[in-house]
């Protein structure tokens, strides 16, 4: 037992000899070397990894001042535009990136028929790279000048063209640098310093001025949202400038809503909402504009002949509707209102006055005159629930037409206070009729109501041409006069009839000393009234 106890077991000779400790210093040596090896290694790393970023970046930023770059970038906007041209004058400057200038000419299904822009520089936040994303903070454009004139280039924007000299033409970034590049873009607010345009068809001819515009595209939602303020509006068939107060506008793919629009033209605000559909596939436009002239002096829109002896103010409130290649097919709508016009002077209504020995007539003052208006789709005009009112003198009411080629058309009912025409014989008797007694079929028997039964009535008929204009009136007051004359005469005794022959010899001597004027007149007055009127409407409203 003792003897097993001493010995010692087989295993432990063969045990490996046992290792010398080791003292401190070596130990911190020896990890000191460890320590060594693994920062060698991690720098090293940190190194590659570091030219390699800035290979990357050399590389990147070496594409982005590239012809290549550049001829992307015009491509792109090309393709967005549906048009052809040339990028001109890019490149950078820090994080900005600048263009001398871009012109576009519209291809088939365009918006437009030639762009340009001038000075347009562009804030890019380069770290956005990284995230594969082309961030543009802000694009500023100096100046944009835009023709929507009908007319584009025949073509497809499938592939757009480059402009005759080549400009922009460069090798395209490399494949392994393509799967670096961005591949969305994001996009900050477009501020247009100063837009310009025009807009020209059928000798017709619209003008826009030094207009400003911000555009804050919502790609979310898939809008853009347009302000605008200042500048001017000009159009060929109108004197006036119409002044930009404000826009607000949204625009889509296919269409641009105008939300909300204030003006002034001729010292008067106008106010217009609507929308503008511009199909992408090339189909017909179409626009819809609700427009408001409020209080307008009278004065500013009538032409320079006899009419300018008006004064007053006009407001109308119209709807206008135009389709077609250059908005050919174009139709409006709404009420035309006249406020406290002053009409004097006029010799028309001073040889009434004479007649009817009522000096009202110098000075007519119209309180109220109202009428719906329509744009006939011959191209003429017409005037429904027209109403006039001269307190204490006289009423009109009805409807008128004038076509495409002059022609007039007009059903009124003319209501006078009792005695006006008191002095003109059989005028107040077979003439001018209380409403009950008036022969009026029932459509003009429905326009007169109940505050109207103190007037005298009559029909009075507008025919002829707008050179050549007609009434009924003044021969139905002529036959009247002379039937109540001859009664009145074959009453008389026969001393009292050669007297009454006497005296009405005078008085036609001297209505021969001024009828045979005023009637060489009379037509002419009544042409240029008739054109005038029309002329207003006409001029009031665009084409």
């Amino acid at each position: 037992m003792d003897q097993l106890e001493a010995d010692p077991p087989d295993s432990a000779a063969d045990a490996p000899p046992a290792r010398p400790a080791l003292s401190s210093r070596a130990r911190r040596a020896r990890k000191k070397s460890r320590g060594g090896l693994w920062l060698g290694i991690t720098g090293g790393l940190a190194v590659v990894a570091a030219c390699t970023v800035f290979s990357l970046q050399s590389w990147m930023e070496s594409y982005l001042r590239s012809p290549a770059f550049a001829q992307k970038i015009n491509d792109a906007a090309l393709s967005a535009l549906h048009a052809q041209g040339s990028l001109d004058g890019m490149g950078w400057q820090s994080s900005t990136v600048h263009a001398a200038r871009f012109h576009a000419q519209g291809l088939e299904g365009a918006a437009f028929q030639e762009l340009s822009v001038f000075d347009a520089r562009a804030e890019v936040d380069i770290g956005a790279l990284w995230d594969r994303a082309w961030r543009v903070k802000r694009i500023s454009l100096a100046r944009v000048e835009a023709d929507f004139s009908p007319g584009r280039v025949a073509g497809s924007g499938d592939s757009p063209s480059r402009d005759e000299t080549g400009t922009g033409s460069g090798k395209p970034a490399p494949g392994w640098l393509q799967r670096w590049l961005p591949n969305r873009t994001e996009m900050g607010p477009v501020v247009v310093d100063r837009f310009d345009f025009r807009w020209r068809s059928g000798g017709e001819n619209v003008q826009g001025e030094q207009i400003t515009l911000r555009l804050t595209p919502n790609p979310e939602e898939r809008f853009t949202t347009v302000s605008g303020s200042g500048g001017t509006v000009k159009t060929s068939k109108n004197a006036h400038v119409l002044t930009v107060r404000s826009l607000q506008a949204v625009l889509r793919k296919d269409t641009l809503e105008l939300e909300q629009f204030q003006g002034e033209i001729a010292g008067a605000p106008v106010r217009a909402e609507g929308s503008l559909a511009m199909p992408a596939s090339g189909g017909n436009r179409s626009l819809s504009l609700n427009v408001t002239l409020e209080k307008a002096q009278l004065a500013d829109w009538i032409p320079d002949n006899w009419l300018r002896r008006c004064s007053g103010l006009v407001s109308v409130k119209a709807k206008l509707q135009a389709s077609g290649e250059g908005f050919s097919h174009y139709d409006a709508a709404g009420r035309v209102r006249l406020e406290d016009t002053l009409v004097q002077a006029l010799p028309l209504l001073e040889v009434i006055a004479k007649k009817t020995r009522n000096e009202t007539f110098l000075r007519l003052q119209l309180k109220d005159a109202v009428s719906d208006f329509s744009r006939l789709p011959d191209g003429g005009w017409r005037l429904d629930r027209l109403r006039a009112d001269a307190p204490g003198l006289l009423r009109l009411k009805g409807s008128a037409a004038a076509d495409a080629t002059g022609a007039l058309n007009g059903d009124l009912l003319l209501g006078i206070v009792p005695g006006t025409l008191r002095y003109l014989a059989g005028a107040e008797q077979t003439v001018f009729l209380p409403m009950e007694r008036a022969a009026l079929p029932p459509a003009e028997r429905a326009m007169l109501a109940s505050d109207d039964s103190g007037l005298l009535w009559t029909r009075l008929r507008l025919r002829g041409t707008l050179d050549q204009p007609s009434e009924d009136l003044s021969d139905r007051l002529a036959k009247a006069w002379f039937n109540a004359t001859a009664e009145e005469v074959s009453n008389l005794s026969m001393e009292a009839a050669a007297k009454a022959a006497e005296t009405a010899g005078g008085l036609a001597g001297q209505a021969l000393d001024i009828a045979p004027p005023v009637l060489n007149r009379a037509p002419d007055l009544l042409q240029q009234g008739v054109k005038s009127g029309l002329n207003v409407l006409d001029g009031l409203l665009p084409r």
